[in-house]
C-alpha cells in the first residue's frame, strides 16, 4: 500500500473528479470538480464572451483555475486576473478568496524567478487561510487548502494543516447535509494521507468508508485501487 509522494500528489491534484458533462448541464457546484482539459477549454471558449455577471465570472475563473491545476501554460495567470477584481465584487464570497489564493500559489509555481515564486506562494497561502478564518465551515475552502497543502513542497510547512482540515470537515459532515460523493472523497483523502504516513491499518478503515459512502464514485474506485495494491 505504500505510494511514492509524486504518485500521491498526482492523484490528489485530480480534485473532485466528475463524469463528463455538457457545458449547459454543469452547475457551479459541479464545475468545482471538472478536470478534463478538453471540456474546460470548451467551457472557456463558450463562456468568455458572455461572462457579464459575478456568477459567470466565477465559473470562468474556476475553469481557468482547474486548467492551471493540470499545469496548462498561462492558466493560473488567467484565473488570477479574473478572481482578483471579482473578489471586490463579491467581498463576502470566501470561495472566491480561496480560489484566488490557490491561483496565486500556482502563479508562483509557474514563475521562473525564485523570489517571485516564494512571494506569490506565501501570499496565496495567506489568502486561503483567511478564507477559512472568515468561513470556517465552508467545505470547498477547506478542500482548497487541503489540496494546496498536499501539492506544496514540504519546506512551506503546510503538511501540518492537512490532518486538522480533514478532521474538521469529517466532523462537519456529521452536522451538515453533505453529498455521498463528497463524503466518499473526504474519506478517500484521509485514507490517502494515512497511507503516506505509513499508517496502513488506519488507512484501510477510511478507504473502506469511502467505498461504502458512494460505491460508484471516482473516490471509491481510487480507494479500491489502493486497497488492492
Amino acid at each position: 500500500m505504500k505510494i511514492k509522494r509524486n504518485i500521491i500528489i498526482s492523484i490528489i491534484l485530480l480534485w473532485f473528479g466528475f463524469a463528463q458533462f455538457s457545458w449547459a448541464e454543469i452547475s457551479l457546484t459541479e464545475l468545482y470538480g471538472v478536470r478534463d482539459i478538453s471540456l474546460l477549454e470548451e467551457l472557456i471558449e463558450k463562456e468568455s464572451s458572455a461572462a457579464d455577471t459575478p456568477e459567470k465570472k466565477k465559473r470562468l475563473a474556476i475553469a481557468w483555475h482547474n486548467l492551471a491545476i493540470e499545469e496548462q501554460s498561462g492558466a493560473a495567470e488567467k484565473a488570477f486576473a479574473i478572481l482578483k477584481p471579482l473578489k471586490k465584487e463579491l467581498p463576502k464570497d470566501y470561495e472566491v478568496l480561496g480560489y484566488l489564493g490557490s491561483a496565486l500559489t500556482m502563479v508562483g509555481r509557474d514563475s521562473w524567478n525564485p523570489l517571485t515564486k516564494m512571494s506569490n506562494v506565501n501570499k496565496g497561502i495567506a489568502k486561503i487561510d483567511k478564507a477559512i478564518i472568515k468561513d470556517k465551515d465552508n467545505i470547498i475552502c477547506r478542500l482548497i487548502r487541503i489540496y494546496t497543502s498536499f501539492s506544496l513542497p514540504s519546506f512551506f510547512g503546510r503538511e501540518e494543516k492537512i490532518k486538522p482540515d480533514l478532521d474538521y470537515i469529517l466532523d462537519l459532515t456529521l452536522r451538515t447535509e453533505t453529498t455521498k460523493e463528497t463524503q466518499s472523497e473526504i474519506n478517500y483523502l484521509m485514507g490517502l494521507l494515512l497511507v503516506k504516513e505509513d499508517k496502513e491499518k488506519e488507512a484501510k478503515v477510511f478507504l473502506a468508508k469511502s467505498i461504502q459512502f458512494d460505491p460508484g464514485s471516482l473516490w471509491a474506485k481510487k480507494s479500491e485501487k489502493i486497497l488492492d495494491d
